[in-house]
């Protein structure tokens, strides 16, 4: 039996986001249910146990405990009513980068590309899973905490299971047929599942925050950390932690404090050692199916200093009962590095990773990653310094360096349709036949 389906009320909970899930959400995105010659399957699927890790159950404002999905299905595995095969084919799952939903490569482009490309025999058929980034500060890095989810299961053996239940006459379960890509956190996120999973075979990504603190170690990250401070300008050494307006604030429009807010609550939340009681009501057609649970938390590990402590960004978490998520930022007033809290942002560094996995978790799995000089947040040199790593480990990761126009510069995914186009080659080879 599948881990999955061990779950404490799993049946019940299955059906009900399978069922309250599927739906287009106003995109105008075909799905499986409708006749045609392709489609996608948008589906919001929960991810959480009673007695373990539990997984989304705890991540802010997301009470349902849902990872936002929306998988491609090519024609020859659609179902023989819609004029396919149930054919079993490769899978590619794509993470969104930091700030965007499960929509953002089929925004891009992906839907009609993947058509085109199968159609004129470019590429294999393949599912292609689209999967969201958290939009409450942007993204947690695809980190694994309480506050942020625990995406190391999710990506891991939970997506498996997943796959293997949703579509279980097309999915093949076998790590050379399995691959994962994303661009920014996406990448990062791609390249932490396959190190710490194992269960990828191919991997392909474009600029993303892949070396924390660079070649240099003052590099990657660190030089971001002014910028927060030139995105809110009014912050003093007297406010900076204080409750917004006056203190450090996480609006909208300042995205590099959003990502540093929500790589803090993965990376080093304050407290985890937690007492709560969570509701779940899920409406179906059939009425309310209500479930309540009494979690204890016994991991504990509280950080004792307060020097970046940020008790005002987060109240109340809306699923839980007298939760509060404070968090302790990187960097201090000086905006640089403050080294007890950096050290634990370090210990999620790929490099890290990658030690502490132990062995060569990459040393079957076909590497892909673009970068541009014109990437944005020194994301080009966090890149190449990751390259440089990867090769030194003895990998051999194909490269591919691109750029924009006077006027136009790729800077941010603006050339995501001709990206896709390689990535989409690229796991088609790597496939195999």
């Amino acid at each position: 039996m599948s881990r999955y389906l061990r779950y404490i009320l799993p049946t019940v909970l299955v059906f009900v986001v399978l069922v309250a899930g599927c739906d287009d959400r106003g995109r105008n995105v075909p799905t499986v249910t409708v006749p045609s010659d392709y489609g996608t399957d948008p589906t919001d699927h929960v991810f959480f146990t009673f007695g373990g890790d539990p997984q989304l159950l705890m991540q802010i404002s997301n009470p349902a405990a849902l990872l936002s999905l929306d998988t491609y299905i090519p024609q020859i595995s659609l179902t023989p009513a819609n004029g396919g095969e149930n054919r079993p084919v490769p899978t590619l799952i794509l993470l969104a980068p930091e700030g965007e939903t499960e929509y953002y490569y089929l925004e891009h482009g992906l839907y009609e590309l993947a058509h085109e490309m199968i159609e004129n025999g470019e590429i294999q058929p393949m599912t292609i899973v689209c999967v969201g980034n958290d939009q409450v500060f942007g993204g947690y890095f695809y980190g694994s905490s309480y506050p942020a989810g625990f995406y190391d299961q999710v990506l891991g053996d939970e997506m498996i299971d997943y796959l293997e239940m949703r579509y279980p006459e097309t999915f093949i379960n076998d790590k050379a047929k399995i691959g994962i890509g994303g661009i920014g956190q996406g990448a990062y996120g791609a390249f932490r599942a396959a190190i710490k999973s194992e269960l990828y075979g191919s991997i392909s990504v474009v600029d993303g925050p892949l070396d924390f603190d660079g070649a240099t170690g003052t590099g990657g990250l660190i030089p971001l950390m002014d910028q927060v401070f030139v995105e809110q300008s009014t912050l003093t050494a007297a406010n900076w932690r204080s409750a917004p307006p006056a203190g450090m604030d996480s609006l909208r429009s300042y995205p590099i404090s959003r990502m540093f807010i929500g790589g803090a609550l993965a990376f080093t939340p304050h407290d985890t050692g937690l007492t709560y009681t969570v509701t779940l009501d899920t409406t179906t057609s059939g009425g309310v199916i209500s479930v309540e649970a009494n979690v204890n938390v016994t991991e504990q590990r509280q950080i004792a200093d307060t020097v970046s402590l940020m008790r005002f960004i987060v109240g109340s978490a809306d699923n839980l009962t007298g939760i509060t998520w404070y968090f302790h930022l990187p960097f201090s007033f000086t905006q640089r590095p403050y080294q007890p809290i950096w050290d634990l942002w370090m210990d999620n560094d790929l490099e890290a990773l990658h030690a502490a996995q132990g062995g060569s978790p990459l040393a079957d799995v076909n590497m892909w990653i673009g970068t541009s000089t014109q990437a944005k947040w020194g994301y080009h040199d966090m890149t190449m310094s990751w390259i440089a790593t990867l090769q030194n480990a003895g990998y051999a990761p194909e490269t591919y360096t691109y750029g924009g126009y006077e006027g136009y510069p790729a800077e941010n995914g603006e050339f995501m349709y001709d990206l896709l186009r390689k990535m989409l080659i690229f796991h088609s080879e790597s496939f195999g036949d």
